[in-house]
């Protein structure tokens, strides 16, 4: 995530100065600045408590559970912001979770009802998915006097500062990119996509209620699904592609 943050900030930040955007401007208005650093701070942290929770579980299981986050974000948007949650968009949410639970891992049910997974790693991956809806909302909360990008400027430093305490505290050796050209263009094209990724989230979050976003968002899982059997001709399975199938059609129909 260090890495990530930098190339993030960096490219956020003159992206704003070329825009004629001040992201240090919003610092002297703390009631929105307070929301700027509630999104950069939760949103970090629910991604680390995520990837702390791969290493302890099936990732296919960690990711129907991150993947609640549109329930965690409809709850919080409620009851932060009063949004309402039309009945239709709730059964979608909950049937876009089943493709969710298709596409990752069909047996993550019975996993978790036969007590597979420890329970103190899945409360870790809800307290993830918990965080990032409480982020999503502070974006929301913030307004759209707040610039995305500036959003994304200031996850991209909390994100990079977090990783470098939390590296240091857990002991593990500094390690620099890989130092060739294919090495340094992985990290920087990971940083656009994320910051590309972040812009476009932050920006539907000031359009459009809290929660049928996040669920949009979540149609990732199925695109994710596509890309691996294309690039990597990785066989699907039936149930996959009926998952992604139910992804994508819920994804549609939430936002109509």
């Amino acid at each position: 995530m260090f890495w990530r943050g930098i190339v993030q900030s960096i490219g956020a930040l003159v992206i704003c100065l070329t825009r004629g955007v001040q992201p240090l401007r919003v610092v002297g208005d703390w009631k929105r600045f307070r929301w700027v650093l509630m999104r950069a701070v939760f949103g970090s942290a629910g991604h680390v408590l995520y990837y702390m929770a791969l290493g302890r579980m099936a990732m296919g299981t960690a990711t129907v559970l991150f993947f609640t986050n549109p329930f965690f974000t409809a709850a919080i948007a409620r009851w932060l912001l009063h949004e309402p949650l039309p009945p239709r968009a709730a059964w979608l949410m909950v049937v876009a979770l089943g493709g969710v639970v298709l596409v990752a891992a069909p047996l993550a049910p019975l996993s978790l009802a036969a007590g597979v997974v420890p329970l103190r790693w899945m409360l870790l991956v809800l307290l993830g998915a918990a965080s990032t809806a409480l982020a999503y909302t502070s974006i929301r909360i913030a307004g759209r006097l707040v610039h995305p990008m500036v959003h994304v400027m200031y996850f991209g430093v909390i994100a990079a500062a977090g990783a470098l305490v939390l590296s240091y505290a857990a002991g593990q050796p500094w390690k620099m990119p890989e130092n060739s050209f294919s090495g340094w263009a992985i990290v920087i094209g990971v940083g656009i996509a994320a910051l590309t990724a972040q812009f476009l989230m932050n920006w539907a979050l000031q359009l459009a209620h809290a929660a049928p976003v996040v669920m949009v968002r979540n149609s990732a899982v199925a695109v994710s699904f596509v890309l691996d059997a294309v690039v990597y001709q990785s066989v699907p399975s039936l149930l996959g592609i009926v998952g992604a199938v139910v992804i994508t059609v819920c994804a549609i129909m939430i936002s109509r």
